[in-house]
């Protein structure tokens, strides 16, 4: 069933169907800047210190929503609705049928997988660290405190700084690589080698918070294990890999688990690299599509369609994880 609505005053009902899609875009998007306008005169036109939150969605829900041209010369109510109006119609599963042949869909869920490579970087790297520390190194604490600043630091300018590191004409890195006679790669413009430098940061950042974890996992093993592995002639290796290993597979699983998530909602770190999803949207994850579609595109709808799908594949990652969590998690038995 298809739902039409009045174009704003300068869309033409001349339209015909053979217009590619090229030109409906186009044409569409005049008729959203169109509809930002009708808003911004909607608010700036009353007198805001005596306008109730009513009557400013009233004056709002005047305008229509964009909508786009179905080809026949009519706009129907499609990706788009107005968040402010109470006016809603109904279009049933169209916003999932444009997600699943959207081509920057899928390059943004290959782009969002890609970030959980950092996962099993970080969780080895904290390991090692935090067994290290269990062992009692000197300079045990300073070393704690300064893995765990990444975690607790903004990620803001966390990064700033990695963007002027990795700049790829004044950056640190090229510097150091110049001077070994190796010309560093193009970081933040090619989108290849911006994903490793965010997978890079990613795991640096988290290695920190992950040893705490661990550390914590490694204080709550019992000594009387190690000590009846001595006397059985156990070497350190023997004992790291048959008994500290299987004793702390809760700890990992809750580590894997909630970085699994993390990693899937990776956000900033791309929209600071990239805030257009890059060349060929080949750094852009799914939460940045679905911002751009929400805040840049006003596509609402469309957005929360796309938000519902991922949400339902995390969910479905999530309960895989526990259904074969039980060939390899200690439970204590």
């Amino acid at each position: 069933m298809a739902y039409t609505l009045e174009p704003l005053p300068y869309a033409s009902d001349a339209l015909e169907p053979h217009f590619d899609k090229a030109t409906m875009e186009i044409h569409h998007d005049r008729h959203h800047q169109a509809y930002v306008t009708n808003l911004n005169n909607a608010i700036a036109g009353t007198e805001m210190e005596s306008l109730s939150l009513k009557d400013l969605l009233a004056n709002i829900s005047k305008y229509p929503a964009p909508v786009r041209n179905n080809g026949g010369g009519h706009f129907n109510h499609d990706l788009f609705w107005n968040i402010l109006s109470p006016k809603r119609l109904f279009i049933g599963f169209r916003n999932y049928e444009e997600i699943l042949t959207d081509v920057k869909f899928w390059k943004a869920l290959k782009n969002t997988l890609y970030m959980l490579i950092p996962i099993p970087i970080y969780l080895t790297c904290a390991l090692l660290f935090a067994y290290s520390c269990h062992k009692k190194i000197i300079g045990e604490k300073v070393f704690r405190a300064i893995y765990y600043l990444p975690y607790i630091s903004s990620i803001v300018a966390l990064t700033l700084i990695w963007k002027w590191l990795f700049n790829s004409e004044y950056g640190l890195i090229n510097n150091f690589l110049l001077k070994f006679g190796i010309s560093g790669p193009n970081w933040l413009n090619d989108p290849v080698w911006t994903r490793r430098m965010i997978v890079i940061m990613i795991s640096w950042k988290m290695i920190g918070i992950t040893s705490v974890y661990y550390i914590a996992a490694l204080g709550n093993i019992s000594k009387t294990y190690f000590e009846a592995a001595k006397i059985d002639g156990a070497t350190s290796m023997q004992q790291f890999f048959k008994i500290t290993l299987p004793l702390i597979t809760p700890t990992t699983f809750y580590l894997m688990t909630v970085g699994i998530i993390g990693s899937l909602q990776t956000f900033v770190e791309v929209q600071m690299f990239a805030s257009d999803g890059g060349r060929g949207y080949g750094v852009g994850t799914i939460i940045l599509y679905i911002w751009q579609k929400a805040f840049s595109s006003s596509q609402m709808g469309y957005a929360c369609a796309t938000a519902s799908l991922f949400g339902l594949f995390i969910m479905i990652l999530v309960i895989l994880q526990f259904v074969f969590s039980k060939k390899w998690v200690y439970g204590g038995e």
